[in-house]
C-alpha cells in the first residue's frame, strides 16, 4: 500500500467527521457515480459476470485470490485517501478544480502505469476512471468526510472482487463435482 506512505509521513489534511446536510447529497454523488461508470463500462462487464464461464477457466491460487481481493478492498481506501485527501490538500493551491481535475488526472494515469491495467482496460476506462475521480472529490467536499467517497470506489470494484472470487471457487467446484462422480 504505496499509497499510506506519503500521508503518514508528510500529514494529511484531515477532514472533520462532520454529519451535517451534505452526507445525502454526497452519498448519492459518489454511489451514483459509481453506478453510472458500471452502466457505462456493462458491455465489457457483462461476458464477465457470467459465472458459468469461470468453469472453464484455470483457477487462481488461493495467494494470488488473497493479494487480488485485498488490493481490490484497500485501494478504496488507500487511493481515496492519497488522492481525495492528501494531493488534494497538497495542490489546494491550484484552487479546488484544479486540484479536482489533477488528482482526477493522476488517479486515471496511475491506473494506466500498471502492467495488468493496461492490457485490460480501454481508453474508456481511463475516462471513466477520471470522471469518477471529480465525482469523488466532489462527494468529499460536500460530506467533508472520505467515507462517502470510498464507498462509492468500493461499489465501482465490487465486479472485480465478485469475478475473482468466481474466478477462485468456480473451477474448485467443478473439480470438486468430478471427483464425485468418478
Amino acid at each position: 500500500m504505496p499509497y499510506l506512505i506519503p500521508p503518514l509521513l508528510m500529514g494529511s489534511r484531515p477532514l472533520n467527521n462532520a454529519t451535517g446536510g451534505g452526507w445525502g447529497i454526497a452519498f448519492a454523488v459518489a454511489v451514483g457515480a459509481a453506478l453510472l461508470a458500471l452502466l457505462w463500462q456493462w458491455p465489457e462487464y457483462k461476458a464477465l459476470l457470467n459465472k458459468d464461464i469461470y468453469c472453464f477457466m484455470q483457477a487462481i491460487s488461493f495467494r494470488t485470490f488473497v493479494i487480488l481481493e485485498l488490493s481490490l478492498i484497500g485501494s478504496a481506501v488507500c487511493e481515496e485517501w492519497f488522492y481525495r485527501l492528501f494531493l488534494v490538500g497538497l495542490l489546494k493551491d491550484w484552487g479546488i478544480v484544479g486540484a479536482f481535475v489533477l488528482t482526477s488526472a493522476m488517479f486515471s494515469f496511475s491506473h494506466y502505469m500498471q502492467k495488468d491495467t493496461r492490457e485490460e482496460f480501454s481508453w474508456k476506462s481511463y475516462i471513466t476512471l477520471f470522471m469518477l475521480g471529480l465525482a469523488w472529490s466532489y462527494s468529499i467536499v460536500i460530506s467533508q468526510s472520505v467515507l462517502p467517497a470510498v464507498i462509492g470506489h468500493f461499489l465501482y470494484n465490487f465486479p472485480s472482487m465478485l469475478t475473482t472470487f468466481w474466478n477462485f471457487s468456480m473451477p474448485r467446484k467443478l473439480q470438486m463435482q468430478e471427483n464425485h462422480k468418478g
